[in-house]
């Protein structure tokens, strides 16, 4: 019995893994107008399926935990809505929708939560954390790139959600290498290899989407993962941010990857949007 369930075990660990490595892999593509079903999604209701199926008392009060300080948000939410759907003589879905909307990303929030922990409680469990960012990194550039307004949005249908998804993306390799400090189980080629395609590609993507916040919050980040990859060696940060930035500033002058002729340059688009729109006037508006 101890070994079917060991056998047992094992394969849920290694169908979690793939289908983490799979929805991160679909996560940048929406092929679907925003705010409703992606294609993700079928791989979100496959992992609810593996990991809800085998969820114990721990991991559950382990995502309530999480969860629960949101929970006055999600109330407030709904009593929104519903105040609006009453007041409102004609009837519109959305006010459904936007509920189901919220409650799906606080269950995305418990169900990746679980299934984290669960891959972290293996010693090849972060190695496989890594390899889902760079997936993620690399399927927004196997489709036809989209344009809004003469920025590049990629898969995405906003430039400003290219730009979101950089940040999210980057600060989970913060996290993730903060882990692999305490464990220490991934190689180190490919530690070094993963960290500098992930840096180079959400570099070249926030530039890419011109968004201000995506790319005042990426130089920091630089410095800041730069530091900790090579704080021994000066020299080695101070390279690695050289190239850095030659390839950007090739990329904005050149526009080497993406061109279009009715778009404005990347320089002459980003430069605009530091320069005419203020920042902190934009923020008091929102």
């Amino acid at each position: 019995i101890l070994l079917i369930m060991s056998a047992l075990e094992q394969k849920q660990y290694k169908s979690i893994r793939i289908l983490i490595i799979f929805s991160f892999a679909l996560f940048p593509l929406y092929l679907l107008p925003s705010g409703g079903f992606q294609i993700v999604d079928i791989i979100i209701i496959l992992l609810s399926l593996v990991v809800f199926r085998t969820l114990n008392i721990y991991e559950f009060k382990k995502g309530i935990y999480l969860v629960t300080p949101f929970i006055p948000f999600i109330f407030w939410a709904i009593i929104v809505n519903t105040y609006y759907k009453i007041t409102d003589t004609f009837f519109d879905i959305e006010y459904f929708l936007s509920i189901i909307y919220i409650v799906y990303g606080f269950h995305i929030l418990f169900l990746f939560s679980i299934a984290f922990n669960r891959m972290l409680s293996s010693p090849k469990g972060i190695t496989y954390i890594y390899w889902s960012l760079f997936v993620a990194c690399i399927t927004p550039l196997l489709l036809e790139p989209n344009w809004k307004g003469g920025r590049i949005c990629l898969t995405f249908n906003n430039p400003n959600q290219l730009g979101y998804f950089v940040i999210l993306t980057i600060f989970m390799l913060i996290t993730t290498n903060y882990i692999n400090t305490i464990q220490n189980n991934v190689k180190r080629n490919v530690y070094y290899f993963i960290n500098f395609i992930l840096i180079l590609y959400s570099n070249f993507f926030a530039f890419i989407s011109a968004s201000r916040a995506s790319i005042v919050g990426i130089v920091i980040f630089d410095i800041y993962l730069l530091y900790i990859l090579f704080k021994k060696n000066i020299i080695l940060v101070s390279l690695a941010l050289l190239l850095l930035t030659v390839f950007i500033g090739f990329e904005i002058k050149f526009n080497i990857i993406y061109r279009d002729d009715y778009a404005l340059s990347n320089s002459n688009l980003i430069t605009h949007r530091f320069s005419e729109k203020n920042i902190i006037d934009d923020f008091k508006n929102r």
